[in-house]
């Protein structure tokens, strides 16, 4: 009897070794979330391509952007992705109050503030599907979905925003605020010049051309109402030429890389420091190439003496010199050879000079005896 309690034992043990703890309603394993750094006010929504790196954006301000005039002029009062939230039962979590899409009044969120709560994701659009952990979408191959949840800071109401990460800061309504602010410290006032030769659009849209070296200035960051593909006003820099040209350039449109104002501007003291430094580094180098060289012709003379030394510093081999000294005049040659003339042995250096003529030395007991150029 003991031997058969013993065989239940072993069996209710190896199944319950095998069972893990999951999500109630679910066969996914709870998934622990990746630490991440804390925010950095130079980060912009676009900068984060590691989409783990979403959550650092939780607890940070956003704005809602006022419609720009041309959506308005389509009439068109819809904002895509927004829903209205409620809570779904476990603390400090929301699914959605409706799933009617364009439920929520504009006039409600525009210009508003509002606090990220959370930052997750979903296998699908619309009011439908489950949000996730970040971790739990994060192949390639599959639609990366940004699940904002969003607390109203004027009166607590919550709200949820989905959107495809590939139409990000196109149709993204939301400014970060940290990031905005920074960003108007950094460059109101600030002096630029241009990195390069590019075309810009001015406020009257007249295509400008830009040259290296031309001079503008930042007046001032702020929200101006973007192109047409833009739904909402943008962030931008308003900067000035001395002609009195003015650009709204935009905070990074699709690429923080190319789109980014400091890849076509820099700071004008750090571009003078850096014009200034470029030269002091080629006025060196050639000072420092021509002690080389003057180093070299002394070391010539010293060495072979004035006779040859003379000959090897004119880069002028001629008979008597040694293979050394022809060696020091012109450098290796592209070909040796060895050959006999009249039962003597001799070595042939050949030169190309690149121009269609060779040079071919002939030595006799490492003395040059011939010289012929074809």
């Amino acid at each position: 009897m003991k031997y058969i309690y013993l065989l239940l034992f072993l069996f209710v043990t190896s199944l319950t070794s095998q069972a893990q703890i999951t999500l109630a309603g679910s066969d996914i394993p709870e998934v622990k979330k990746t630490p991440v750094a804390p925010y950095d006010s130079l980060l912009n929504f676009i900068m984060l391509k590691d989409r783990i790196q979403y959550r650092r954006l939780m607890g940070q301000r956003v704005f809602f952007a006022p419609f720009s005039e041309f959506k308005k002029e389509r009439g068109d009062t819809r904002i895509d992705g927004l829903y209205p939230a409620k809570p779904d039962g476990k603390p400090g979590t929301y699914t959605f109050a409706s799933t009617r899409e364009y439920n929520v009044d504009p006039k409600t969120v525009l210009g508003k503030y509002f606090t990220i709560l959370n930052v997750q994701t979903s296998y699908s659009f619309g009011a439908s599907g489950k949000f996730v952990e970040l971790e739990q979408a994060v192949s390639a191959d599959q639609t990366f979905i940004i699940v904002l949840t969003l607390k109203k800071e004027e009166n607590g109401d919550v709200f949820i925003f989905k959107l495809e990460d590939t139409n990000f800061m196109r149709k993204n309504p939301f400014i970060l605020v940290p990031y905005f602010e920074k960003q108007k410290s950094l460059y109101t006032s600030r002096a630029l010049v241009a990195t390069g030769h590019f075309f810009l659009y001015s406020t009257n849209r007249q295509k400008l051309e830009i040259n290296k070296g031309d001079q503008w200035t930042c007046k001032e960051v702020g929200l101006v109402d973007g192109t047409s593909f833009r739904a909402f006003y943008s962030p931008c820099y308003i900067l000035a030429d001395k002609s009195g040209n003015t650009v709204n350039y935009m905070f990074e449109n699709f690429d923080p890389y190319f789109d980014d104002i400091e890849y076509q501007f820099v700071d004008e003291a750090y571009y003078h420091a850096k014009q200034l430094k470029n030269k002091q580094e080629a006025e060196l180098a050639i000072k420092e190439q021509q002690k080389k060289f003057d180093d070299e012709r002394t070391a010539n003379l010293k060495k072979y003496g004035p006779k040859f030394g003379k000959l090897v510093n004119e880069r002028n081999p001629t008979l008597g010199m040694t293979k050394d000294m022809c060696y020091s005049a012109w450098g290796a040659p592209d070909k040796k050879g060895n050959l006999v003339i009249k039962g003597l042995a001799q070595e042939s250096w050949m030169y190309n000079h690149g121009d269609n003529r060779r040079t071919f030395l002939y030595f006799q007991n490492d003395k040059l005896v011939a010289k012929q150029t074809y």
